[in-house]
Parts: structure tokens; sequence; C-alpha cells
């Protein structure tokens, strides 16, 4: 059955529209049509993509530039185009899905990552300007970990071999659960899978130490032992038959999730949640069901110690967030009364922030030992194996 079938077989009401996200007016006409089907818009949710895995000094311009239109361009439209009938209700969502590579980049996908990035930016953008005009509409950013849904499968590829997603690979249920949890919930940003919060953590803690983890494993994490050409079948320009399904080919690797909730915390407690997932990161990996350890027993007090250490740097940035409510003259241009603000909140945080920065140093160049462990690998990943990396 096709999808729409099958929500009208469950009681629900569905419409389908095929449109090219690359021409606005295609796209004006889903919106369009939403509209006349159901008499108003109140959530929009964008989800196409398209992925190109090589180097990128292997990718075409081509190439690259229909990434970014599909990805980014193609997200500009959803927005302009459900706009103005939210504007016309007064009221509504924008649920944008875009990726953990909004906030780092993965080697061999160049493209895609400046996309996600871009999509970042956008709305980072667009919700300032609509929260300016007092507009009730809320704008998330969906980012996922590594999704099991056929992307990769409909991937161009230029490693001469089937690209595998990166682990942990989660169940698209997850992503789902994140999506109905903005429309009913209005949020900022939404983090899919632990594995996604700790990444985006350790590079707003550490851009280095995610950087050399990505030079380690970024790369090979990528490549399969099933042949696959650049001109084998793929959607990059065009749609591919045969994969009208939810689930992509890694199921077997696949993580069975939830989406948790933990990306709508108050900000104090996301962090201090964050930060206990960023200890994993460099310590377990997802693949074919099995978690590879990267410190094993003879890290256990190397872990336990940047464990203190963390915490302790938490604790430390923490009292930064509770600091007195700076005094300020009345009297004074709303500018002065500004930086004042400011500099008496940089005079009572210097202590703390000088601890937290030498804490978070040391924290990770404990946890930097742990990346000489001898590693072990499950089959169906092609890992580096000399003993450099």
């Amino acid at each position: 059955r096709s999808l729409v079938e099958e929500i009208r077989g469950d009681g629900g009401e569905a419409t389908a529209v095929v449109a090219e996200v690359t021409d606005f007016d295609k796209v004006k006409a889903v919106a369009d049509r939403a509209v006349e089907e159901y008499g108003r818009l109140d959530t929009w949710v964008h989800l196409a993509a398209v992925l190109l895995v090589a180097g990128f000094e292997e990718t075409d311009l081509e190439e690259f530039e229909r990434v970014i239109d599909v990805n980014l361009m193609g997200q500009v439209y959803g927005a302009r185009a459900a706009l103005p009938h939210l504007r016309r209700e007064g009221r509504g969502a924008l649920i944008h899905v875009s990726s953990m590579a909004a906030k780092r980049s993965v080697p061999l996908q160049s493209a895609y990552s400046a996309s996600k990035h871009g999509i970042d930016g956008f709305l980072e953008a667009l919700r300032v300007e609509l929260r300016h005009e007092g507009l009730p509409i809320s704008v998330t950013q969906v980012m996922p970990a590594t999704v099991n849904t056929p992307l990769f499968d409909k991937a161009r590829t230029k490693l001469g071999v089937k690209p595998i997603a990166p682990p942990p690979i989660y169940e698209p249920g997850a992503v789902a659960d994140a999506i109905l949890h903005a429309a009913e919930n209005p949020a900022r940003d939404l983090v899919v899978g632990a594995a996604a919060r700790a990444l985006i953590t350790s590079q707003q803690i550490s851009p280095p130490t995610v950087d050399a983890f990505m030079e380690s494993f970024g790369v090979e994490v990528h490549y399969t032992d099933e042949p696959k050409s650049a001109d084998d079948p793929n959607n990059l320009f065009e749609p591919v038959e045969g994969y009208g399904r939810v689930e992509g080919s890694f199921g077997e690797q696949a993580v069975p999730a939830s989406y948790d909730g933990r990306s709508a915390l108050p900000p104090a407690a996301r962090r201090i949640a964050e930060a206990n997932t960023a200890l994993g990161i460099l310590a377990v990996l997802q693949a074919n069901g099995t978690l590879l350890e990267l410190a094993a027993e003879q890290a256990q007090e190397g872990q336990q110690a940047f464990r203190k250490l963390l915490e302790d740097s938490l604790s430390a940035y923490l009292k930064t967030l509770n600091a007195p409510v700076p005094q300020v003259s009345p009297q004074d241009p709303p500018q002065q009364q500004v930086g004042q603000i400011l500099q008496q909140w940089m005079e009572q945080a210097q202590e703390h922030q000088q601890a937290f920065g030498r804490l978070v140093q040391e924290s990770f160049a404990l946890y930097g030992k742990l990346l000489n462990i001898p590693l072990s690998y499950t089959a169906g990943y092609r890992m580096p194996t000399d003993e450099k990396k």
C-alpha cells in the first residue's frame, strides 16, 4: 500500500503531492494544496535531502551545487511557501529536519555538511526575525545522528564501494517522535540520538579533539566491501525506483531508539545532560549491535579522572550562570546599561571561567590519552588498522 492508503486505512486524512524541491513554484503548490484540502496550514515539516559521498576534490562543482540546491535552497523554498499561510493563521510551526552535520562537518561529505550548516544559519536568522515581529510561529531545527533511511543506499559515491552510515545508526521512528514533539511543544533545536548530542557537545567544548577523532575514524568508517561506482543508480539528479520505504539497509546495525526529549530540557539541565552524554563519544561506537569500547579496563582510572575533572568543570561553569544580577544606573542610555551589565558579569565570572577553561583542557588532555588504546572492530566496517591511526 502507499503511505496515503495506509494513513486513510487507519482512519486518518492524507493527500500526496509530488514536487521538485529545487523549484519554488512546485514547493509553493504543496502549501497551497494543503490549504485547499484542509482549510489551513499550521505545521510545515521539511525533510528532503540528497547525499554525495566523495572527497572534495573528487566532487564536481555541478554535484556540489546540486546538494546545496536540494538540501539548503529546498529548505528555504519550503519556509517561504509556508510562511504566508502561517502568518494568515497568526500562529504555527516551521520544522526543518537537518542533521548533526549542521554543527559538526563530516569528511567525505563536504557538500552535505555545507548545506546543513547553511540550514542552521538560515533558521537562526529567520527565528529571530519572527520573534522580533512578535509572531507566535516556532522555528525548530531537528538534528538527528545517523538514521537508517535509504539516504546512503541512494547516495552517489566516488569511493568505489557502497558507503555506509557512520555508526551508531538509529531507527527513523526516533526522528518522527522528535518532529511530533516539535509540533506540539515549540523548541529551538532538537537533537536526536545520544551520538549526535555527544558529537555536538564535544565540538562546542573542544573542536581540535573532534578533529582528531574525525581524522582517525571519519574517513574509513564510510567504506564497505560492496562495490559501487559513481555511475550506479543514485538520486542526486533524478529519482531512483525501488526505494519507496522508510528504512534503509542497515537494520542489523540500527539501534532501536525513541526521542527522549532531552533537547527540550531547560538550558542548564540540558548542558549537564549533554555533557554526561559527551563522556562516551570517544569511548563507545555502535556497530552490528556490538559496543566497540575504545577504553577498556586499562583505561578505567583515566576515565574516572576525566569524569571528575569534567564534573568540576561544569560546577565552575554553572557558577557563572548564577552570578549576582548586575546593578545599572536607570538614567544611563540603554547601550551604556548593557555595557555596564556585560562588564560586571565579566568581572564576576572571570575567576570561574578561567577555572572552567583550565579544567576542560586538563580533562581533554586525559581523554586524549584514551585515543591511543588499541581498538577492535566488528565485521562490515573497514576501519583503520595501522598502528599509527
